[in-house]
């Protein structure tokens, strides 16, 4: 029983030489997102999908990129240069560099914390225990009986 090769399988395929993850790809290729687990399992267990993989990668393996720039690096000093290069090359598919954007943005815009919270909090709770039903009043004034 032979796979007709559709363009959703193409997609796929594409997706998965890119370098996306089963599902990842299956989402990028136009399945649902509720099945597409199940449905990339499927497809990977189908001979004309794993043959078009195959093709993909080894077409991908024999060209060869005239532009030297949108080449990735053999090394990184840092994680965030890796991922500054992969969200900037142009080559790569929009998922992988969209991925990248979002693995980078912790390193890059950093939440400030707020100055002095603890501090803060500690005082207003003082303040309110002081003011509560239970809260320890004025000590009584001493008078002399006489």
């Amino acid at each position: 029983m032979g796979v007709k090769m559709d363009e959703r399988r193409l997609r796929f395929c594409k997706s998965m030489v890119a370098g996306a993850g089963k599902r990842d790809a299956a989402v990028e290729a136009g399945y649902s997102e509720r099945t597409a687990g199940s449905i990339a399992s499927g497809l990977l267990k189908q001979k004309a999908v794993i043959n078009m993989i195959a093709k993909l990668r080894k077409e991908r393996d024999e060209a060869v990129d005239e532009d030297e720039a949108r080449r990735l690096k053999d090394h990184y000093d840092t994680p965030l240069d890796l991922l500054t290069d992969v969200m900037n090359n142009a080559a790569l598919p929009f998922s992988v560099r969209y991925k990248a954007a979002l693995d980078a943005m912790p390193y890059v815009n950093a939440k400030p914390m707020p100055k002095g919270k603890k501090k803060d909090a500690k005082g207003d709770a003082e303040e309110a225990a002081g003011t509560g039903r239970f809260s320890v009043g004025r000590k009584p004034t001493l008078r002399s009986v006489a």
